[in-house]
């Protein structure tokens, strides 16, 4: 298989993000993932259906890292605001929703956060809270982050920082320098995105 980047709905032509397309959503992808995949942008195509957001999948057989997929589609994305979903998490049945309210509402935003649900196998779920005022970090209940690729940022913003060419770990490493330049922060407080913590073996990461 090629790599291959498909828009779920088309993007805005060149000038018209602002009054257009608000919102890009941007999944990398692999071919032994469709199984979670299709789910996903069922969900998404009910959310986004007649909505001012474009869905933006990349799906290749690992001829590129993942930082290379994610700069290749924050440099296809029309929208105002950009986030990434990760194939293999699902969203809330409010997800596109409640960043549309808050994109409305504080339309001056450079970020928007919201609240991850972490499930970790059999231990109960945890939730982790966002940003730029934490630092990395846990406590009995909860996990701590910077804004990352899963927040929603202004399209601008993101392509300022550029992810390493890496496989993993691009993901928290951009987020230590794009959250730097977040100067005003619109916060939903609500959890709006669920993401399933598996242990990969040690060959996963190598092919990556």
């Amino acid at each position: 298989m090629l790599d291959s980047a498909q828009a779920e709905h088309p993007p805005a032509e060149e000038g018209e993000a602002a009054g257009g397309t608000l919102l890009s959503l941007l999944i990398p992808s692999l071919p032994e993932r469709k199984e979670r995949l299709d789910p996903l942008l069922e969900t998404l195509a009910l959310q986004t259906a007649g909505k001012p957001v474009e869905l933006i999948v990349m799906t290749d057989n690992r001829r590129r890292s993942t930082g290379a997929k994610r700069n290749s589609l924050l440099q296809q994305a029309q929208g105002r605001y950009v986030a990434f979903i990760d194939d293999d998490d699902r969203v809330s049945e409010r997800y596109v929703d409640a960043l549309l309210d808050a994109m409305a509402g504080r339309p001056e935003a450079d970020c928007i956060v919201f609240e991850v649900m972490v499930h970790e196998g059999g231990k109960p779920p945890r939730t982790c809270l966002y940003g730029v005022e934490y630092e990395h970090g846990m406590d009995e209940s909860r996990y701590y982050r910077k804004p990352n690729h899963l927040m929603v940022y202004r399209r601008e913003l993101a392509l300022r920082h550029p992810f390493r060419d890496i496989g993993y770990g691009e993901d928290d490493e951009w987020a230590a320098r794009a959250s730097r330049d977040i100067v005003d922060q619109a916060r939903i407080d609500e959890v709006l995105y669920h993401y399933d913590w598996v242990v990969k073996p040690l060959s996963w990461y190598d092919r990556r």
